[in-house]
């Protein structure tokens, strides 16, 4: 079962954190923020998503070969998942490649964190489909987790958890 159109999850999806069952994978360097226009092929660890000539830029990170990425936005949902750029688009006739990577096994609880980026960046994403059957079933991940920078301007020091004001005449309050 999936999450509604409220975002509420399912309750084997919550019994499943609550007893600690979470698949940690290596981070990732990106997350998608759209569908990728790529063609999909093969089946399991051998899956690729195939796209342009051009380089490939995710959520504004050109990647490199071996980056990870969080697919999580395709049209196709059986094509999500967490792959590796296999192949970098050479502006010429090669094109970009993604490979489903190795430890592909995507099951409830899935979860990795994502570096970089200008929308995902340090945020998690878990998947939540009880027990999705790869290739054939839907693989939906959620953000799960975040970590949250704040800077102080104008009379305002933030260091680690604790937010200071300084109410002299020069920063009056409003």
């Amino acid at each position: 079962t999936s999450a509604d159109s409220t975002g509420m999850v399912p309750r084997s999806y919550v019994d499943a954190i609550g007893q600690g069952v979470i698949k940690l994978h290596n981070q990732a360097k990106v997350a998608t923020t759209v569908n990728l226009v790529a063609t999909a092929s093969g089946v399991d660890n051998e899956k690729t998503l195939t796209g342009s000539v051009v380089p490939l830029t995710i959520d504004t990170e050109l990647l490199v070969l071996n980056d990870r990425v969080v697919v999580k936005n395709q049209t196709t949902e059986s094509d999500n998942g967490i792959y590796t750029l296999t192949q970098q688009g050479d502006n010429g006739s090669d094109p970009w490649v993604l490979t489903r990577q190795s430890d592909f096994a995507i099951v409830l609880g899935s979860y990795a964190f994502v570096t970089g980026g200008s929308v995902n960046k340090n945020f998690g994403f878990i998947q939540y489909e009880d027990s999705p059957t790869i290739d054939f079933d839907p693989i939906r991940f959620t953000t799960f987790s975040a970590i949250s920078s704040f800077l102080g301007k104008d009379g305002i020091s933030i260091l680690a958890n604790e937010v200071s004001v300084d109410l002299d005449s020069s920063c009056p309050l409003v």
